[in-house]
């Protein structure tokens, strides 16, 4: 029988099974991966991973809140500095590119398909936090003469979230062989360019000289 641990230990040994979990999740695929294989990586047994999760399935939906908490967090504390919308949404662009760096097509496909209730949770993500940043740095970048004023905040930001949704599809435009942070880099830059006034255009381009979209 194992010893039962007090409150710290039992967080502290979640904690180190999500990060395993995601880690593994992310370099061999989830449905390649099993609790067996998760309890070996960790030296543990496991009955010690179903003493916190009922299911694998349970497992997974946990993985994903804990990613969508930690972009959250990354992205509200890059909103909050003193900066341009421009900056923002450059440096925003900067962390999805870094994310993306590691991101397989497989993963979303096996949410979709055998994990509904975890994908659930990224597309309300979409709808409900990554739509409003979009809506706020429009509101902002106008009210800072960056933006154009005839753009609309709810369409933009529909449009910006339908092509992050088309990355994450063996049907978009990276079934042609570019990575899915490539494709955001480019989604990126024409979002931003075509809804900039001329005074954005010549504040982004100097920008450009200075923060690297880039994952390396």
């Amino acid at each position: 029988m194992e010893p039962l641990l007090n409150i710290s230990d039992a967080q502290e040994q979640l904690g180190k099974i999500l990060q395993k979990a995601s880690e593994q999740f992310l370099t061999i695929g989830i449905r390649s991966v099993t609790l067996d294989d998760i309890a070996r990586e960790l030296g543990i047994s496991k009955k010690t991973i179903y003493a916190h999760f009922e299911n694998k399935g349970q497992l997974v939906y946990q993985c994903v809140q804990e990613d969508i908490t930690r972009k959250q967090k990354t992205v509200e504390a890059i909103i909050s500095q003193e900066n341009s919308a421009l900056e923002h949404m450059l440096f925003i662009g900067r962390q999805v590119i870094q994310d993306l760096s590691t991101f397989s097509v497989n993963i979303a496909l096996d949410l979709m398909k055998f994990y509904p209730e975890s994908w659930q949770l990224v597309d309300q993500h979409k709808k409900d936090f990554v739509s409003k940043v979009i809506i706020n740095n429009i509101i902002k970048g106008k009210q800072e003469g960056l933006y154009r004023e005839n753009i609309n905040e709810e369409s933009t930001a529909w449009l910006y979230i339908a092509f992050m949704d088309s990355i994450m599809t063996p049907q978009g435009p990276n079934k042609n062989g570019l990575s899915a942070s490539e494709l955001y880099r480019e989604h990126l830059l024409h979002h931003m360019y075509s809804i900039c006034t001329e005074k954005g255009r010549e504040t982004l381009e100097e920008l450009l000289t200075t923060i690297r979209l880039s994952h390396s």
